[in-house]
């Protein structure tokens, strides 16, 4: 058939792909996987449905077996044996109030007839019947710990007695079976899965604490022992059943809170005579902490439970009972006690400072930065010893026990033997917890009585032991200061001195209080005094000895100082509580108290302080001055002429020896004196540099801008008017003053202030207001300068002169000009928040020194003196009583306390009646020179600063240093005729001359070379009846052109005894 169209019309399209689906393969994917998780989800469905009916079924099963058993078991034992009537208790069940009442029938049943209990032991069914005896302990225990005051929880207990002790077993049991019974028990109830002693301490703090009555209490306490004593009694406490009992009795039974205050006595005492103390040493002391961390302890923490632990071991070991312990198994006590304390956090222990005063005052501890009037109670000289971020919150018993842990008894029991690692670790523990107890556990040591030898008993017996028998020996280990980079760390975390540090450590710590109390005099005796000096009038080491250890120590302090960073943190080799970061603060202190003794009279050959050689002292110093931001640290800057900071340095490097800095501060002896002078005047310099740099960028410096302070001051008004004019300036008066002296008649005097008349009006004005005439200042027996403690010096008009005083010598420090003052070695170890001691007190108060010092070493009983915690001031005829702790006049002294007290009274002598005075004066004195400059230095040191050298004058560094003006040069015959002349003088003649043109008399502490100006002489007249006059501001002295030897040394002599000076010639 043909088919003809001619007309138009749509060609259709034939897709010759093969494809014809509209849905891409993604979307039937995604249907394919959906149709398949239906059918899974199905099939889960059906057999979930399924077991769900299997379940549904069983538990219809059971309930109708457990009512049948139920019922058969209620209708009594009848003709069933115990093995059947048991079992269908067990599947009846017990919980639920039926199931408890079926258990209490139960117990009631045996307990009544008691050889039912152990019939079946006598047949074939032996073991069957104890394993179900085991299974129904189970279910006593958890209706004993769920109530105590259930009628039926004393039949629960007897039952669970007579299966724990063997001895309550009938006779006609074979000793043997017996044992194998309770050990069962013993097995199956201790393990944590059956809780037995996490059931028992629910059980014991169920019951009201003041219920002493309780029938339950004394069955508690049998079964709660029954384990350790069966395990013992069978020879089997060598076993780790043994041990888990053991750890489980502690954590669970012996951390409740105020357990013997729980129990009657006989409680009390059978725990004491049963427990097995002499066995401590099988506890994994780790185990047993993580036992005491996890648990759950109702209305308290796990922290709380530690410290519990720690009081009641106490009270169930009392002194007496300690004292015969073997020297194991005191150790193993020891130890056991010290894990407690060093898994409590820092300062755990320790009272809040508000609200409570539980902890007794008189046993506080005395910060040495502290100048509280009142109720001292601070942390220990150190910020290594961080504030705990929790304070447990113990009852006043248990504070009150564990405060006998620090107190006389008990510290005389404990030091019963020889001081071992075990005592020194122990105390070091407890210290880290309770760090305000330090010293009046420290205290109680020192008062501990000397043996009949120097060499035995007491404090003194206690640190020449432990020095000779246990440092001695092995100090070597540590290395010293000489080793760097990760040796220097190996040496001191190696596991291999873990038995040194404590011990170590131990005698830091008492070594430094004992010296806190010891004079001179004493530090330098090794003998003991006789008559009434019975004990402690002498070092228990040699001066020899103290050189060694505190060499040895202080190569260990260095090196925690340089590697701060990196083991600060990290905790001491045997000792858990202790870091090394609290470690160089105490062995720091130890350090400073060694050397300033040193410094007074030395007893070590040159340089034994000395850890650096040049180059590592050219780092420190150079690492202090990038941390203080000074263009002095840049690499391209010679810090001291010759490259103590080498052009290869880089900033990097320097600043990675930033902790290095902090040996200046802390231990600046180990650094040469000169190179720390010089970093002082490095300080100074930059600190000039950058105000300096302020004021040429146009900076408003001060509020002065560029403007120079001015001041009009008239002779003989210098400070009425300096005050005045430069009291309220603060560290404005870095900038240079200007100063116009006006005479007697209302005249300027003429000349400009190119520094020298500054100098002149800085030195007058320094003699002015450190007169004592003035009231500000007292003056001691060695006319040394100390503030005035007089009510009256605290007013705030007398602070603001104090703060001015501070200023003034801010500024002679800040413009290297010496002041011809000396401050009393007290005062100057408060202006570098250093320690002071006792010794200082003899040029205070040599009467109450003397007094103190008699009472230190009264062989009679302190009471006899009839001293309490008060001291009495006189002023101005009215005598003041101020309280040393809270309610003083009612704490007597004592032969425990009398160490606290001779603390506290010399606290309060050289601290606290000048704190407000002090505090004013560094004020000042802190807006011109930054406190951590002047720390580079010990408190001789720093007079010397102040004041310069007090050693004789160097005529030869005098003349090499001295300048001539006019007429005069080295050659000319006047001026050798003066130095013929001063060559023949004494020092105080010298001295004088020194005075006399430069208005101090001692020379500057590096040397003449460092007098600015120098020392410069000029002529004058020709005439021989005039005499030399001086001009202090430019240290210039005016000499006469005399005519012979005989007449310069007369005319000299006349004008530096009259004192003829600035101005008269």
């Amino acid at each position: 058939m043909q088919f003809s169209f001619s007309g138009p019309g749509k060609a259709r399209k034939i897709n010759l792909a093969g494809s014809s689906s509209s849905q891409s393969s993604e979307a039937l994917l995604r249907e394919a996987r959906a149709k398949r998780e239906a059918r899974e989800t199905e099939q889960r469905r059906q057999k979930s449905a399924t077991r769900i009916a299997l379940w549904w079924r069983a538990i219809l099963a059971t309930r109708v077996v457990r009512k049948k058993y139920a019922e058969v078991f209620d209708a009594g034992p009848g003709q069933l044996s115990p093995i059947e009537w048991t079992r269908y208790l067990l599947i009846a069940g017990t919980k639920g109030e039926l199931g408890e009442a079926r258990l209490g029938r139960w117990s009631t049943v045996f307990v009544a007839a008691n050889d039912s209990l152990y019939a079946p032991f006598s047949t074939r069914d032996g073991t069957r019947w104890l394993d179900l005896l085991c299974r129904v302990s189970v279910r006593l225990l958890q209706a004993v710990s769920a109530s105590t005051q259930s009628p039926r929880t004393l039949d629960h207990l007897v039952i669970l007695q007579n299966l724990l002790i063997p001895e309550r077993m009938p006779k006609h049991i074979n000793p043997t079976t017996a044992q194998d019974i309770a050990r069962s028990m013993v097995t199956t109830l201790v393990p944590a899965k059956a809780c037995m002693y996490p059931h028992l301490n629910h059980a014991f703090l169920s019951i009201d604490p003041k219920d002493k009555s309780s029938p339950a209490l004394l069955p508690l306490v049998d079964i709660a022992l029954a384990p350790l004593i069966l395990l013992s009694t069978t020879g089997e406490n060598n076993g780790i059943v043994y041990q888990e009992v053991l750890e489980r009795f502690l954590a669970s039974i012996l951390s409740i809170a105020s357990l013997p205050y729980r129990l009657p006595i006989s409680a009390v005492t059978r725990i004491s005579s049963r427990f097995p103390f002499s066995h401590l040493g099988r506890v994994d002391l780790y185990s047993l902490v993580r036992k005491l961390e996890s648990l759950d302890v109702a209305g308290g923490s796990a922290e709380g439970a530690k410290a519990e632990l720690a009081a009641n071991l106490f009270t169930f070991l009392p002194p007496k009972l300690l004292s015969r312990l073997k020297e194991t198994e005191r150790r193993a006590y020891l130890g056991l006690l010290a894990a407690v304390f060093d898994s409590l956090p820092t300062g755990a222990l320790d009272l809040r400072r508000a609200g409570s005063n539980l902890d007794r005052n008189t046993n506080a501890s005395i910060d040495v930065e502290s100048d509280s009037d009142s109720d001292i109670e601070m942390l220990p000289p150190s910020s290594a010893i961080a504030q705990a971020p929790i304070q447990l919150a113990l009852g006043p018993r248990t504070r009150k026990r564990l405060e006998q842990l620090t107190e006389s008894a008990y510290i005389t029991a404990l030091l019963s033997s020889n001081a071992d690692a075990a005592i020194c670790r122990f105390f070091l523990s407890l210290w880290s917890a309770w760090p305000t107890r330090k010293d009046a556990t420290l205290a109680a040591i020192l008062s501990l009585p000397m043996g009949p030898s120097a060499k035995t008993g007491g404090a003194y017996g206690i640190i020449k032991g432990i020095w000779r028998s246990q440092i001695r020996p092995v100090i070597g280990m540590l290395g010293d200061g000489a080793v760097e980079g990760a040796k220097a760390l190996d040496l001191l975390v190696d596991e291999s001195t873990e038995a040194l540090w404590p011990p170590l450590v131990f005698l830091t710590v008492l070594y430094t209080h004992m010296l806190r109390t010891m004079s001179d005099d004493e530090f330098f005796s090794t003998q003991i005094g006789q008559g009434d000096q019975a004990q402690g009038a002498h070092n228990p080491l040699s001066t020899s000895e103290v050189a060694h250890l505190g060499r040895a120590l202080l190569g260990v302090i260095f090196r925690l100082y340089l590697h701060e960073a990196v083991i600060g943190t990290r905790r001491v080799p045997g000792l858990g509580g202790i870091t090394f970061g609290m470690v160089r603060e105490w062995g720091t202190e130890l350090l400073q108290g060694v050397c300033l003794r040193d410094s007074r009279r030395q007893f070590t050959p040159e340089g034994h302080w000395l850890m650096v050689d040049a180059s590592d002292a050219q780092q420190i110093c150079a690492a202090a001055l990038l941390e203080e931001g000074s263009p002095a640290a840049d690499p391209e800057f010679s810090m001291f002429g010759s490259g103590y900071v080498t052009s290869r340095s880089t900033r990097a490097q320097l600043a990675s020896l930033s902790p290095r800095s902090k040996i200046l501060t802390h231990i600046p002896f180990s650094i040469p004196f000169d190179v720390r002078v010089q970093v002082f005047r490095r300080y100074v310099q930059n600190d000039w540099q950058n105000v300096s740099q302020r004021i040429r960028d146009g900076e408003t410096i001060y509020g002065l801008g560029r403007r120079r302070a001015h001041a009009v001051v008239r002779r003989g008004r210098v400070a009425e008017d300096g005050f005045k004019a430069l009291g309220g300036m603060r560290q404005d008066l870095k900038l240079p003053i200007a100063i116009t002296f006006v005479d007697q008649w209302g005249h300027e005097e003429a000349g400009i202030d190119g520094g020298g008349v500054f100098k002149e009006f800085l030195t007058s004005l320094a003699k002015e207001v450190f007169d004592s005439d003035r009231g500000l200042w007292l003056t001691s027996k060695q006319h040394e300068l100390y503030p005035n403690p007089h009510p009256y010096a605290k007013e705030a008009g007398q602070l603001e002169w104090f703060r001015f005083v501070g200023r003034v010598l801010g500024k002679a420090l800040y413009e290297g000009i010496l002041v011809d003052i000396a401050f009393a070695p007290f005062f100057l170890a408060k202006m570098l928040g250093r320690q002071s001691y006792i010794n200082d007190l003899a040029s205070l108060d040599p009467e109450l020194y003397q007094g103190l010092m008699f009472l230190k070493n009264y062989k009679g009983n302190p009471e006899e003196l009839s001293l309490n915690f008060t001291v009495t001031d006189e002023y101005l005829g009215e005598l003041v009583v101020t309280n040393l702790v809270t309610n003083g006049a009612d704490q007597p002294v004592t032969a425990e306390n009398r160490y606290l007290y001779i603390l506290m009274v010399a606290h309060h002598r050289l601290k606290t009646q000048i704190r407000k005075q002090t505090e004013a004066f560094m004020e000042g004195l802190a807006d011109i020179i930054d406190a951590k400059w002047i720390r580079m230095f010990n408190q001789q040191e720093l007079q010397m600063l102040i004041g310069g050298t007090p050693g004789p004058i160097d005529l030869d560094d005098l003349r090499a240093n001295c300048v001539y003006g006019g007429l005069y040069d080295e050659s000319h015959e006047v001026i050798k005729m003066f130095w013929k002349v001063v060559k023949s003088m004494n020092q105080d003649e010298r001295r004088a001359l020194l005075r006399f043109v430069t208005s101090c008399s001692r020379p500057p502490l590096l040397g003449f070379k460092e007098l600015n100006p120098h020392f410069a002489i000029r002529d004058a007249t020709s005439d021989d009846q005039r005499l030399p006059t001086s001009s202090t501001c430019v240290n210039l002295l005016k000499l006469p052109r005399y005519s012979s030897e005989r007449i310069m040394r007369q005319k000299l002599l006349q004008a530096i005894s009259s004192n003829a000076g600035f101005d008269l010639s």
